[in-house]
């Protein structure tokens, strides 16, 4: 199947290589280290706010997946998020297995599966 995304044309399921933005949208599947990073981060903003005479507007933390259980956000997001918690010796806060990466095609969002595995 082939996708054309502006001038590219994408082979789909034939190239290990996909090009991707750091705007495009990626899903991964948390573990318990991303859940626990992203409630911090959301109790820390929801701290700051208070601290500088705001309230809480946050409200409380909830964990948005979409019906497989993907957390979908900016791979700018992702690597700003997770960055310092992906290392050798470290629990990792999503699976590593498994990245997808947005391409739209028609005005429709679809995600094709990166994988760190070989077929």
């Amino acid at each position: 199947m082939s996708v054309n995304i502006g001038n590219n044309n994408i082979i789909v399921g034939q190239s290990d290589l996909v090009s991707i933005k750091l705007n495009d949208y990626v899903k991964i599947k948390l573990t318990d280290v991303g859940i626990k990073i992203l409630k911090g981060r959301h109790d820390e903003l929801n701290s700051r706010i208070a601290n500088n005479g705001g309230v809480n507007i946050m409200g409380e933390f909830k964990l948005r997946l979409d019906k497989d259980g993907y957390y979908k956000m900016q791979l700018w997001d992702l690597i700003n998020t997770f960055g310092d918690n992906v290392d050798v010796g470290l629990d990792i806060p999503f699976e590593s297995k498994i990245i997808t990466a947005t391409i739209k095609a028609n005005n429709k969002e679809a995600f094709e599966c990166l994988s760190t595995q070989k077929k």
